[in-house]
């Protein structure tokens, strides 16, 4: 039973039925695949395998190691700027007071400067 169609809305046709020349030939193939219940593309019923490595140039490797070393300090960062945004919430709720900033003193306005006299 091939699910293809079924998951597709492509309505399945009769390759016995076609003209020699109506479809490719790769069309005609298309038949004997099929999708298993656990998910797996089967071909005249044998697990397909891709058995394909992921190969990078060097340069392409360097960039992908800065970009690795770039995401981690990019997260330790945050998580350092997490824990300061923390720590001041919780002196500003009371909840710790372990290295909390000294409270403002209260605003007093100063006095004017005095003002300079010019002679006559």
């Amino acid at each position: 039973m091939t699910l293809l169609p079924a998951n597709f809305g492509v309505q399945r046709r009769d390759v016995a039925s076609e003209p020699e020349g109506g479809a490719p030939s790769g069309l005609k193939d298309l038949s004997r695949l099929t999708v298993g219940s656990d998910g797996r593309l089967y071909w005249d019923d044998k697990p397909v395998l891709i058995k394909r490595r992921l190969v990078l140039s060097g340069w392409q490797t360097v960039g992908m190691w800065l970009v690795g070393l770039a995401a981690i300090v990019i997260a330790f960062s945050g998580g350092i700027h997490a824990a300061i945004t923390a720590h001041d919430w919780m002196c500003g709720a009371k909840w710790v007071t372990n290295y909390c900033p000294a409270p403002p003193a209260p605003f007093t306005p100063a006095a004017p400067p005095p003002r300079i006299e010019l002679p006559n």
